[in-house]
């Protein structure tokens, strides 16, 4: 093996884990887990591929911003907690995975150099995405109509991931719910074939595809991904009506409806799949209990429940909103940096920091000027998405990456999933998308190829 491709492995090997590996505690290497090694050494390959081909790299306006929110990241991350006199091991637990960001550098150069080729790299994530949905079906189809082959199985994955990392098991409504951390990644997934569909290419094979991610979404049980989804979707609709229209005369109105039937076949499928889910878990209750049993219509209950605040799950998450509040009210400016809790309210010991609710956390941690200063490489990002999305070389693909990211945005926003490997790896996922796109829309050559 070259060494150029032996640097090029660690990456690799740090992609398949952090999609696989969940929480990366599965196995550890002299006190450090095999994702932190992992990751020192895909930093370590890339860094050292980009200076082979240092004469052909290039660095962009959105690198600027992408070394600016690192910045902000580690003031509050380092200096703000050590001036509060702070635990800086529970800062760095904290806010630590955003240094997964420092593979954006390498990565977007030598992408925009034409060294790696960004639609490749898509494909590979894609990949690990639906082998991930896979294994979440296949599991909650064995639980669902053979559960005495989910015993074993399951002691397995809790003993190797364990609870806090992974849920599979029922829940109080008789759904058997399979939610591993790296579900998120099934997000991102989702858009990127939701694109290929409504461009009417190899239709099937993205319905199929689709319809599978969709259904690795329904089992994960989590109402927020749902809601994203079909938010995101609604967007990306949203931004197909209001952008700028290429036919004239008569042929706008039927170009137009075509458009617009391709634009809404992705929520056909999420629709079917979640319908689908929904009527094999009630057929298997049916089967056992003659009746329909609890299970019966369960996501459906669900999804319902997600704005009730008589939920037990959405009246924790009420719960933590005056506590961080009232701690943010004491110091209001910079915050308590990273790290940071409020005394009267701790989800657990051993990560105190760690709050369901990411909003009200961040403006506790960070304060009025460091949420500011937070939020605005992310407006940045945001902004250029949506020029990407009205440009005529880029719009379609565009439209798509803007709505995953918004997806992303709202899928964490009840759930503690942005400041950890996983998180962090997405968010790169879509800089690289964004930037990609940029590169796209401001390049003299004509764009021709497809998006």
């Amino acid at each position: 093996m070259s060494l150029r491709r032996l640097l090029l492995l660690f990456p690799l090997l740090f992609l398949a884990e952090v999609v696989f590996g969940e929480a990366g505690r599965w196995m550890e290497v002299g006190g450090l887990s095999v994702r932190q090694v992992l990751f020192v050494l895909a930093v370590l390959g890339l860094y050292g591929y980009a200076a082979l081909h240092r004469q052909r790299l290039e660095f962009g306006r959105m690198d600027a911003a992408v070394l600016l929110f690192l910045g902000v990241n580690v003031v509050w991350g380092f200096l703000v907690p050590g001036f509060y006199e702070q635990s800086l091991g529970l800062a760095f637990a904290d806010f630590g995975a955003v240094f997964v960001l420092l593979l954006y550098f390498p990565l977007a150069a030598l992408v925009r150099a034409g060294v790696l080729s960004w639609r490749r790299l898509k494909v590979l994530f894609l990949g690990g995405a639906v082998l991930l949905a896979l294994l979440q079906v296949t599991l909650w189809t064995l639980a669902t109509w053979m559960p005495e082959t989910m015993s074993g199985t399951r002691r397995f994955l809790l003993e190797m991931y364990g609870v806090p990392e992974i849920y599979v098991g029922p829940m109080p409504d008789g759904f058997f719910r399979v939610m591993p951390v790296t579900a998120l990644f099934l997000l991102p997934a989702f858009f990127l074939i939701a694109h290929t569909l409504t461009t009417g290419r190899r239709p099937l094979s993205a319905a199929a595809l689709l319809f599978l991610i969709g259904g690795g979404l329904v089992v994960s049980y989590t109402r927020t991904f749902w809601l994203a989804v079909v938010l995101g979707l609604a967007l990306a609709v949203a931004a197909l009506l209001l952008g700028p229209r290429h036919e004239k005369g008569a042929a706008r109105l039927p170009a137009l409806a075509r458009k617009l039937g391709r634009e809404l076949s992705p929520l056909v499928v999420f629709v079917a799949a979640f319908m689908f889910v929904g009527a094999v878990d009630a057929g298997q209750d049916l089967a056992s209990n003659g009746d329909g049993g609890a299970g019966s219509g369960a996501s459906a209950e669900r999804a319902a429940s997600t704005l009730d605040a008589g939920d037990r799950s959405v009246a924790i998450k009420l719960q933590q909103l005056p506590p961080l509040i009232g701690e943010w009210r004491t110091t209001p400016v910079f915050g308590q940096g990273f790290g940071a809790s409020a005394e009267e309210f701790a989800r657990s010991e051993e990560t105190p920091f760690s709050y369901e609710v990411m909003a009200p956390a961040l403006l506790m941690k960070l304060g009025v000027v460091g949420s500011l200063l937070w939020l605005a490489p992310l407006l940045y990002f945001f902004v250029d998405g949506l020029r990407s999305a009205r440009a005529p070389g880029t719009a379609d693909r565009g439209r798509f990456a803007v709505a995953g990211l918004i997806c992303f945005a709202l899928a964490v926003q009840s759930n503690p999933l942005f400041f950890n490997f996983v998180g962090m790896t997405l968010l790169l996922f879509y800089l690289l998308e964004l930037s990609a796109l940029r590169d796209r829309r401001t390049s003299p050559k004509p764009l021709t190829e497809p998006q």
